[in-house]
């Protein structure tokens, strides 16, 4: 990273990395003041940049870049590039993709090259019987054209590409079940019954995966190189499954 202790940025920035994280020909470091990003490779305005870049993404509300950042992830795609931040209030908020499937807000205002420059909030479904509030995330994940969050509650929930089910929708060729625009409920059942219990997440090209919290792992998807599940099961055909396996 640059020189932080010139002149120019002394007392104003601190140099600590605490996060990182690499997509598809790009990576994001975060520093210990929980504001600050350095950005290199392939960037959301298409510029491929060899050097550190720094910004401050604001996100949201009155206090514009008042959330301090838990963790950052970047998607997994060689098409497009989209960012995520999780704030340590739970918050996830998405910007850059160029297709707005990773935005999870189908209310973004896209620019020229349809992009998202501003962070959005992404606002998860309240669980039933629960008060209309979005839930707490603690993980949040960025595949070729999903994303996914994993609630304090253990619920995970799934928006953007559908075509092989990584968003825990069955496949369809309606447009419903291709993309889905805005979070959903991607599953909170474990197979065999009980609650999922999801502790942790992690998006794959085009399947999901879950850690829980009793040590057990789930993923579903695409299944095309056997990464969801073994592929001498034979369930929905063996290619894929829009359910925990």
């Amino acid at each position: 990273l640059p020189d932080l202790e010139d002149e120019a940025d002394r007392g104003r920035v601190e140099g600590r990395v605490v996060a990182l994280a690499a997509g598809h020909g790009s990576a994001m470091a975060l520093l210990s003041d929980r504001t600050t990003l350095f950005e290199w490779g392939r960037l959301a305005d298409g510029e491929h940049c060899a050097l550190p870049r720094r910004f401050r993404p604001k996100l949201g509300g009155a206090h514009d870049g008042a959330e301090a950042i838990a963790e950052v992830c970047l998607a997994v795609s060689p098409e497009c590039y989209a960012a995520a931040a999780l704030t340590l209030t739970g918050k996830i908020f998405t910007w850059g993709s160029a297709r707005g499937e990773h935005i999870g807000d189908s209310r973004a205002l896209l620019g020229r090259d349809g992009s998202v420059n501003v962070p959005r909030l992404v606002a998860l479904p309240a669980a039933a019987g629960a008060r209309a509030l979005s839930p707490r995330c603690i993980g949040v994940s960025l595949g070729a054209t999903h994303g996914l969050a994993c609630a304090a509650d253990g619920r995970v929930y799934a928006w953007g590409g559908n075509v092989q089910g990584q968003c825990g929708r069955p496949r369809g060729m309606r447009i419903r079940h291709r993309v889905l625009a805005t979070p959903a409920l991607a599953s909170s059942a474990a197979p065999g019954g009980g609650q999922l219990n999801a502790c942790a997440v992690s998006a794959g090209y085009d399947f999901s995966s879950v850690s829980c919290a009793d040590f057990a792992a789930f993923a579903w998807g695409s299944n095309l190189f056997g990464e969801a599940y073994p592929r001498s099961r034979r369930v929905a055909g063996a290619l894929e499954a829009h359910e925990p396996m």
